[in-house]
């Protein structure tokens, strides 16, 4: 037997994507992002964390898409050794999937993505945060 997990599923450029749920500490809205000057790729800006300033990553445009734009939602998290603040369109939701449904993804698929799964008629891609932002990071360096 299987164990379900928690995810978070989020939007952007109209796509759903999942996060495990214990690596997301807060969603926010995406107020207060202070641009960087001369930011590169994904790299919006950044803000305030609990700690420090958190880096800004445009989950849109880090996956070759258009930018996030108008209202929008950070998913602050620890991903990886990683800090960082997700620019999403949205939070959808928060399901109970289990692993048993997640199935490997197709052929040439990014490092990142790790799995997809039925959610709802929609086909979701789990992305696995700490890989993301670790390759976010050497994007924006």
């Amino acid at each position: 037997m299987s164990a379900a997990r928690a995810w978070v599923l989020v939007r952007a450029a109209g796509e759903l994507y999942a996060w495990p749920a214990a690596a997301v500490e807060e969603v926010r809205a995406a107020t207060a992002v202070t641009p960087v000057p001369q930011a590169r790729g994904a790299l919006r800006g950044v803000v305030r964390g609990q700690a420090s300033f958190l880096p800004v990553i445009d989950l849109a445009a880090f996956l070759g898409r258009s930018r996030v734009e108008g209202d929008a939602v950070l998913v602050v998290g620890r991903w990886g050794d990683r800090p960082a603040a997700w620019l999403v369109d949205d939070v959808v939701d928060v399901i109970e999937l289990d692993d048993a449904l997640w199935a490997p993804p197709p052929p040439g698929s990014p490092p990142y993505v790790r799995a997809v799964a039925p959610v709802g008629g929609t086909l979701v891609a789990r992305l696995d945060p700490a890989v993301a932002s670790h390759s976010a990071s050497e994007e924006t360096e």
